[in-house]
């Protein structure tokens, strides 16, 4: 049983200007480097409901997930990505 209603299937942008996510319900919408993370196995982001004022959680499908993951760079902490200038470091405990 999945634990979340959203899935993003494909993105479309780059690491410098960004990303535009495709959404399995048909919408698009832009990611917001501050709500990714990774849990082992598992990389997601926040998206808006679109119904309600609030975020929830959209898991990024295989083909969507390796592209992103492409520009992923090891360091002393474990990994990072830059997104818009943004770096967001997943360290040793979330592999």
């Amino acid at each position: 049983i999945e634990d979340t209603l959203y899935f993003v299937h494909s993105l479309e942008g780059t690491p410098s200007k960004g990303y535009t996510l495709h959404l399995t319900d048909g919408r698009r919408e832009t990611l917001d480097p501050l709500t990714l993370q990774y849990r082992p196995g598992r990389l997601v982001c926040l998206v808006s409901h679109p119904q309600e004022s609030q975020l929830e959680e959209a898991k990024f499908l295989f083909s969507a997930y390796h592209e992103l993951l492409k520009h992923i760079e090891a360091n002393n902490d474990g990994f990072s990505i830059t997104l818009m200038g943004i770096r967001i470091q997943f360290d040793d405990d979330s592999r």
